[in-house]
């Protein structure tokens, strides 16, 4: 739908080109005007839309052990203020589906991945 494709990759090399692993083979992909590379911090924060549920909820603080936000994940969007490794701070998206009646702004923290690098929550690109 975006024509946007994902694929590993530590930037741009010495040859110009990216170093991408796609289904743990390795390949480069010459650089060029219609690839942009985002770092996962500069993505979360200034290009995606995160969906959370009962299985990445929202925490108060950023610990498994600190007690969830008690909110229905169903009606709320969250854009990322902060990436601090495993764990994104988080607020409701107001230009989605809003904060809710209290239109109160929700924050906390979600563990956005896990210790082996798999994605904890749904990514969107707009709302």
């Amino acid at each position: 739908d975006y024509d946007i494709l994902f694929m590993d990759s530590d930037g741009l090399n010495s040859n110009n080109s990216y170093d991408v692993m796609i289904d743990c083979n390795k390949y480069e992909i010459q650089a060029s005007r219609l690839i942009k590379y985002y770092s996962w911090e500069d993505f979360l924060i200034h290009k995606a839309f995160l969906k959370l549920s009962e299985d990445s909820p929202l925490y108060f603080s950023k610990s498994d052990n600190s007690e969830i936000v008690d909110i229905d994940y169903r009606y709320f969007s969250f854009e990322v203020m902060l990436v601090d490794k495993n764990w994104v701070k988080v607020k409701c998206s107001k230009d989605c589906e809003g904060c809710g009646e209290s239109q109160k702004e929700i924050t906390g923290w979600v563990k956005w991945k896990n210790e082996d690098n798999e994605i904890l929550v749904y990514l969107y690109y707009s709302c």
